[in-house]
């Protein structure tokens, strides 16, 4: 790996947990697209999950006080591994540009999703018939 790759790596990546830092969330959808530039999307996939997971098991340990306000997570975690092994399988078999137009769809509704609805909160009825449909999107 060249110093200028490791430096993109090392940036996206400092972006990227700045922006989670504040919002609580961010680190994927910032290093990902970033990373995925120089080295590819399924380099950088593997080179965001470790420090993502880590990151996450911060924030839920930080906020474990909250967990019984928390619906459908346990359908979430499920549907999300789920989803994670069949994405996995996915990222070595598909071609690299339709993961990469799927990626930049997502990155652009997430966006404009938040844009439009920052404080946007969904109904209890709701989330619990769609948790395994975004749980396993999100794997």
């Amino acid at each position: 790996m060249s110093g200028t790759v490791i430096a993109v790596v090392l940036g996206a990546s400092r972006l990227g947990a700045f922006v989670k830092s504040v919002t609580g969330m961010g680190y994927p959808v910032i290093a990902i697209p970033l990373i995925t530039l120089v080295l590819g999307i399924e380099d950088a996939v593997i080179i965001v999950a470790f420090p993502n997971l880590a990151a996450n098991v911060a924030l839920c340990f930080g906020a474990r006080g909250g967990r019984a306000e928390s619906r459908d997570i346990g359908r979430l975690l499920v549907w999300g591994i789920v989803g994670a092994v069949i994405g996995t399988f996915a990222l070595v078999r598909v071609p690299e540009t339709p993961l990469l137009v799927l990626l930049a769809v997502t990155v652009a509704a997430f966006v404009v999703n938040y844009v439009r609805s920052p404080q946007l909160r969904i109904a209890p009825a709701t989330s619990h018939r769609w948790s395994p449909a975004v749980g396993l999107g999100a794997g």
